[in-house]
């Protein structure tokens, strides 16, 4: 089967996941990057600044990217089409690839929300079928697409992300994540790493850390650079960590970030802030959960001394995973759906 894709980065850099799990099951996939180019997201930035209507101005940047996707479509002639959070793929430019009579399958994995959402929930219009990873977002999809919005939860990739027995445990405790200035998420986790016992070996990855530091200056010996480190970097760090800790995006509802299956896949220990879908998708008080910042350095000292447990549950996370929620499993979720669509046009 030939299925044309429009991708998505997942966290940590991570890319093409599902072109992979596609062409695993023997399809042909066609991989279109969303994305504009580096020349047009700079054009586009200077548009928006001096424009008087930025709207306007942003939807002209993104018509370009919309006509090169409906043209790679009919060039490509697949028989499914599967579009990833891709807002900048204009809705009328889907409801046009309808009348090429492929199935079209709409897979949300970002909250609707700011200028995009317009687009994205209109495009649910025109879609054949919908999935989303977070139960509380269906609410809003369903509005524009009275049909069943399928529950695709994220997941992780073995091939990126797997066990380092050689591997020294260099940090107590770390936490992988952006902490963007202009986000409730970037301020709840500097505070959250910054209220770490002193006395414990912390390391803190990724972009926008260091804009904390004006507000939590102790944090600046914890960071461990200024830019998001690489697939194989953040691998290496799951796997030189005796704690990893992991905080949801507030924009989050009920689903699980794809970093909860890839510390997993890691073989990394891993204390959490709850979120519903880990009583979905995980048995019963899996994973260590916390509140508030009291309760995870209560887990976190309760589960230092205790390395012969951490590395058991470390290595039945990794096994339930890899049974379960890798890009594989979601694949053929996909494509089930896919052959139950096909059999009710017959």
């Amino acid at each position: 089967m030939k299925i044309h894709l429009t991708g998505s980065n997942w966290h940590a850099g991570t890319t093409q996941n599902l072109k992979k799990a596609f062409e695993t099951l023997g399809h042909e996939v066609f991989f279109f990057e969303k994305h504009l180019s580096r020349n047009s997201r700079i054009a586009r930035n200077l548009v928006m600044r001096f424009a008087r209507r930025p709207y306007v101005a942003e939807n002209y940047f993104y018509e370009i990217t919309s006509r090169h996707w409906l043209e790679s479509v009919k060039a490509f002639s697949p028989d499914l089409i599967v579009i990833e959070d891709a807002p900048t793929v204009l809705a009328e430019y889907i409801k046009q690839a309808r009348v090429l009579g492929r199935p079209i399958f709409y897979y949300e994995i970002s909250p609707p929300q700011e200028s995009g959402a317009r687009d994205v929930l209109l495009s649910f219009k025109y879609a054949d079928e919908a999935f989303c990873i977070d139960r509380e977002w269906a609410k809003f999809i369903e509005i524009f697409s009275p049909k069943k919005v399928h529950h695709l939860p994220l997941a992780g990739s073995p091939e990126d992300f797997y066990p380092l027995p050689k591997e020294k445990k260099i940090y107590d405790v770390a936490f992988v994540a952006s902490a963007p200035e202009q986000s409730p998420d970037g301020l709840i986790r500097a505070n959250l790493a910054n209220s770490i016992p002193k006395n414990l070996r912390v390391g803190v990855f990724g972009s926008g850390w260091h804009y904390w530091t004006r507000y939590f200056p102790e944090l600046a010996g914890r960071i461990g650079g200024a830019r998001q480190p690489s697939i194989a970097e953040v691998n290496r760090i799951y796997n030189q960590s005796k704690i990893m800790i992991n905080f949801h995006s507030t924009s989050h509802r009920t689903s699980i970030s794809s970093r909860t299956f890839e510390i997993a896949l890691s073989s990394g220990f891993q204390i959490a802030d709850y979120r519903e879908d880990f009583s979905l998708l995980f048995p019963k008080d899996f994973f260590p959960i916390y509140e508030d910042v009291k309760s995870m350095n209560e887990l976190i000292v309760s589960w230092l001394p205790r390395e012969a447990e951490r590395n058991k549950r470390a290595a039945e996370a990794r096994e339930y995973v890899l049974a379960h929620h890798t890009w594989l499993h979601r694949a053929k979720e996909m494509l089930k759906v896919f052959a139950d669509y096909a059999k009710k046009r017959a």
